[in-house]
C-alpha cells in the first residue's frame, strides 16, 4: 500500500469493526459516517504525545468523517497482480465512511532533508460500514487479495521490500494481519507498515502503523502493534 496521503502530509494494508444494534435481537443498525467517526482513535487513544494530522485546506479533516472530496485523497489499497480481479476491483472500490491519521512526536524524529536519523511513526484508521453479509464478502476480497500479495515486494517508487503475514490479537469476527518491509528511495530509510485488517458485523475497518526508520531501530514491536490494534477495536 503506497501511502499518498502520508507522504503530503508527513514525507510516504488493513482493517477494525464494530456494530451498532437496535432494540430487539434481529434488529441490526448499519451506523453512519458519524457514528463511526465518534469512534476513531484520537490523541489520548495510545501512550505518548500525538497530534491529528490536518493536510492544509482540509482542516475538517479533524472531524473524522470522508466527504466525497476527502475520498479522492486517501491512501489506496494497491493489490499485485497475483490477486484476483474481484480482490482488486474491491480495493478500487472500497469507500471509506471514516478516517483519521494521528503522528507521534518523537525526541527523536527524522526531519529531512538534512536530519536523516531516528523515526516517523503515525497511526492510520479507515472505518466503513454496510448490511453483515457485504462486510463479510468485502473483507473476504481484501484478505484474499493481501494474503496472495504476500512475499518479495518488487523494487519500485520504493523497495525492494517484503509482505509477511503477522498474528493479530482475537479482536472482531475476523481478522487478517500483514508486515509490508521496504526500503525508502534511495536507500536511506527502511518503512515498516502494519496492517490490521478486521470486521465486526456491519463495520471494516483498516488500521495501519507506520514506522519509518533510518539508523534507528524499530520503534514498536509486533507484539506492541497488536495491542494497538485491539486497543482502536475497544473503542467501537
Amino acid at each position: 500500500m503506497r501511502n499518498t496521503w502520508l507522504r503530503w502530509l508527513a514525507v510516504a494494508g488493513l482493517i477494525v469493526g464494530g456494530v451498532a444494534c437496535g432494540g430487539g435481537d434481529d434488529e441490526v443498525v448499519v451506523p453512519t459516517a458519524a457514528d463511526l467517526a465518534e469512534d476513531l482513535i484520537d490523541v489520548d487513544t495510545f501512550d505518548g504525545d500525538w497530534t491529528v494530522n490536518v493536510p492544509p485546506g482540509v482542516e475538517d479533516a479533524e472531524t473524522g468523517i470522508v466527504t466525497d472530496e476527502k475520498q479522492e485523497m486517501l491512501p489506496s489499497l494497491d493489490l499485485c497482480d497475483e490477486a484476483t480481479d474481484a480482490s482488486r476491483a474491491a480495493a478500487e472500490s472500497v469507500e471509506w465512511m471514516a478516517f483519521r491519521q494521528i503522528d507521534l512526536q518523537l525526541d527523536d524524529p527524522i526531519e529531512p532533508p538534512d536530519d536523516l536519523s531516528g523515526n516517523m511513526v503515525s497511526v492510520q484508521e479507515f472505518l466503513t460500514a454496510g448490511e453483515p453479509d457485504e462486510i463479510e464478502n468485502l473483507f473476504e476480497l481484501l484478505r484474499d487479495g493481501t494474503e496472495a500479495c504476500l512475499g518479495e515486494i518488487p523494487a519500485g517508487e520504493e523497495g525492494p521490500g517484503v509482505s509477511e503475514e503477522i498474528e493479530l490479537p482475537d479482536i472482531g469476527d475476523d481478522r487478517f494481519g500483514a508486515l509490508n518491509v521496504f526500503a525508502e528511495a534511495g536507500d536511506w530509510a527502511e518503512w515498516r507498515i502494519h496492517g490490521g485488517l478486521i470486521r465486526d458485523t456491519t463495520v471494516l475497518a483498516m488500521i495501519t502503523v507506520i514506522d519509518i526508520r533510518a539508523d534507528a531501530d524499530p520503534y514498536y514491536t509486533p507484539d506492541q502493534v497488536g495491542d494497538m490494534m485491539a486497543t482502536a477495536v475497544e473503542l467501537l
